[in-house]
């Protein structure tokens, strides 16, 4: 007796657009996009499985993927998640803070994809990974502020827009960058060259948001009970 699961007819159409998904440690955070890549809402689904046993966790994560598939049937639209393993999430993660990095596991991390698959398939929703190049930073500039938006919804925006293969150029005009913690910094587009990918303009921006963001964390007041204020740095970057 075979115990392969039965194909699924699929209900998804990327044609439609696409729901982009951001995998945190307390939450999947999703944005759904149109055909053109236009944000048309989202929704953040709480998993927080830090803390928990195995089969809690397990319980946990399958409910959230649950959730984030039934987003994709009532759509019929496509999930995108990136293509990363575990460690490079976990880098990432780091630049937000070490205790975000320490409650993503590495089982939390791959149960959360497993449920995904798994629910993605029972319901004929594809799944789509992208490349997971910058797409933090595209989002934080180019989306977060435009459709005033979280970070993470910013990012999950991108994500989605990538499996579509749509245009990832910085805005034209740039202004306050909103970042993770509720701050923002203030960037100047860095001159492009056009003979060269657009990561790499990605990969300057990228740097500017990093470096305003450590230059603020040095500025904070050292003073017990002090309340920082928000972060607004204005960072160049010589091309």
């Amino acid at each position: 007796m075979s115990l392969e699961a039965s194909p699924v007819k699929r209900i998804s159409d990327r044609r439609l657009g696409a729901i982009g998904i951001d995998i945190n440690p307390d939450q999947l955070v999703l944005a759904e996009v149109d055909r053109h890549g236009n944000f048309t809402g989202g929704e953040q689904i709480p998993c927080v499985s830090y803390g928990k046993s195995q089969e809690q966790a397990k319980a946990i994560l399958g409910n959230v993927a649950k959730e984030a598939v039934a987003a994709a049937v009532r759509s019929r639209k496509p999930l995108v998640i990136e293509r990363l393993d575990f460690e490079d999430k976990k880098a990432a993660l780091e630049d937000e803070g070490s205790k975000r990095a320490r409650m993503l596991s590495s089982f939390a991390w791959k149960q959360t994809i497993q449920c995904l698959k798994a629910a993605a398939f029972r319901a004929g929703v594809e799944i789509i990974e992208v490349n997971p190049a910058y797409t933090s930073t595209i989002g934080a500039v180019n989306f977060a502020a435009r459709y005033g938006i979280s970070v993470h919804q910013g990012a999950a925006v991108a994500i989605a827009r990538r499996s579509l293969n749509l245009s990832e150029r910085p805005a034209k005009r740039m202004g306050p960058v909103p970042v993770r913690g509720g701050g923002h910094v203030t960037l100047l587009l860095p001159a492009g060259n056009r003979s060269r990918h657009v990561w790499s303009l990605w990969a300057k921006i990228a740097r500017q948001i990093r470096a305003a963001h450590v230059a603020h964390i040095w500025l904070l007041p050292r003073k017990a009970g002090s309340t920082p204020g928000p972060l607004c740095c204005q960072a160049q970057c010589a091309t």
